[in-house]
């Protein structure tokens, strides 16, 4: 190899160097976010101008679905503890039965990780509710 060297010694492109793209990604300055904070202070009155009399301000829907919210959004964080526990477990069990003694046992196991693992994920949502809803009606 020649140090210096610009042109490639391949011409398959999965080999070339990465090239940085060129358009400039994204970036969020510190201002953005109390610029973002000040744009709302200032359209608030606007959407709220244009509501009946009667309806409840911006607040007061706020606080009216507040305990509703965060019910759901602790609700969402136990779901997803329990799942990322159970996932845990279940995975270090198969992974601990493809290291099983017993062939038929080993292979089961690998096989029942090659389905989850190739499965997309739509499709095992979907499966997993229609077992749930079979068991509940």
């Amino acid at each position: 190899m020649t140090e210096g060297r610009t042109t490639p010694m391949t011409d398959l492109p999965v080999l070339l160097p990465v090239r940085p793209p060129s358009v400039p990604a994204l970036r969020f300055r510190a201002w953005h976010g109390p610029a973002l904070v000040a744009a709302m202070l200032l359209l608030a009155p606007a959407a709220a101008a244009q509501a009946s009399p009667e309806e409840l301000s911006i607040i007061g829907v706020i606080v009216k679905w507040m305990p509703l919210l965060l019910t759901g959004f602790g609700f969402n964080l136990l779901i997803s503890v329990l799942s990322m526990a159970l996932g845990t477990i279940v995975g270090l069990g198969l992974g601990l039965l493809q290291l099983s003694e017993f062939r038929w046992l080993s292979r089961c196991a690998w096989a029942l990780t090659q389905f989850f693992r190739n499965a997309p994920w739509l499709v095992l949502l979907f499966f997993a509710m229609y077992l749930i809803l079979e068991q509940v009606l």
